[in-house]
């Protein structure tokens, strides 16, 4: 019985822990791009960002010895890394962007790879946003 009572406590705890909700929005635009070992890919620009952004999906995927990173452009011209996913020589790897981001107007965003299996490129973005 006090087993039944602990699970009953942890599930009511954890209920909700990480589930979305129909309210989250998906994002009414979207980039997807296989990368080229050592390129680079706008998502979208920051003249054409006028009122904010927001990155409301991102999912990265690298093949051996690749990485990629998610980078925002700023207007001073400095750029500052957002999301990144690196894979071992032996093994590809994946991973998803667990929450929204907010980017200030003026803001650019870009895709930025290197390594990457010979032949196979480094891997790619899938990613959802909105322009405000």
């Amino acid at each position: 019985m006090r087993f039944k009572s602990l699970f009953l406590a942890s599930a009511l705890l954890f209920t909700g822990v990480a589930v979305a909700k129909a309210e989250e929005p998906v994002g009414a635009r979207y980039f997807t791009q296989i990368m080229p070992v050592n390129g680079s890919a706008t998502v979208f620009t920051a003249a054409s960002n006028v009122n904010g952004a927001i990155i409301r999906t991102t999912a990265i995927w690298t093949t051996a010895n690749g990485l990629i990173h998610l980078v925002a452009s700023y207007p001073d011209g400095s750029q500052r890394i957002l999301f990144t996913n690196l894979a071992t020589p032996a093994q590809n790897s994946s991973d998803n962007l667990g929450f929204s981001l907010r980017l200030p107007a003026g803001v650019g965003l870009l895709i930025v790879s290197s390594g990457g299996a010979s032949g196979y490129g480094a891997g790619g973005a899938a990613i959802t946003y909105d322009l405000l």
